[in-house]
């Protein structure tokens, strides 16, 4: 019985103090970038062929070339983008590859608040918008799966698709 006191005792302060603590946002990537945005301040990578004008975009077989498809890539719970760093040099040959640290991971701010679901998808809207992102496919892994749900519900006209995987 003193044992499970002491453990609770623990877990309380533990609790306590990481709960107290934030992080400023750093780049951790060779290839990141900070993004300011209203919510907090995010980590994230953005490469393969640039994007292309929108009068360009998508014109399909009778109009000419089609533009890659952006791939939007959301780790999991206790991950960063780092998660994606084998899949992404196969990726970017053909598509702009953004991948993104949600809040509190990775490189990205660990803000006091505002890691809900919806409030992630949030995040990641913004950032697409700021990087001038339209029509993505976006994957998400185990946690990213349901932040990229979020995000299509929230912003259809960033998400062409969305793939969920592992959740």
């Amino acid at each position: 019985l003193g044992v499970l006191a002491v453990l609770a005792v623990l877990l309380a302060v533990n609790t306590v103090t990481t709960s107290s603590q934030t992080k400023e946002a750093e780049v951790t990537a060779s290839e990141g970038q900070i993004l300011e945005l209203s919510r907090g301040t995010v980590q994230v990578t953005d490469t393969g062929p640039p994007p292309t004008p929108p009068a360009r975009t998508r014109r399909g077989a009778a109009g000419g070339p089609v533009s890659p498809q952006p791939l939007v890539l959301i780790h999991c719970y206790a991950c960063s983008l780092h998660w994606f760093d084998r899949i992404e040099p196969l990726l970017e040959a053909e598509h702009r590859v953004i991948r993104i640290d949600l809040l509190g991971f990775g490189g990205s701010e660990k803000p006091e608040s505002g890691y809900e679901i919806p409030a992630q998808a949030q995040v990641v809207a913004e950032a697409l918008n700021q990087l001038g992102v339209e029509g993505a496919m976006v994957a998400g892994h185990s946690m990213g799966g349901m932040v990229a749900a979020s995000l299509a519900e929230q912003a259809s006209q960033l998400v062409d698709r969305a793939v969920v995987i592992d959740m």
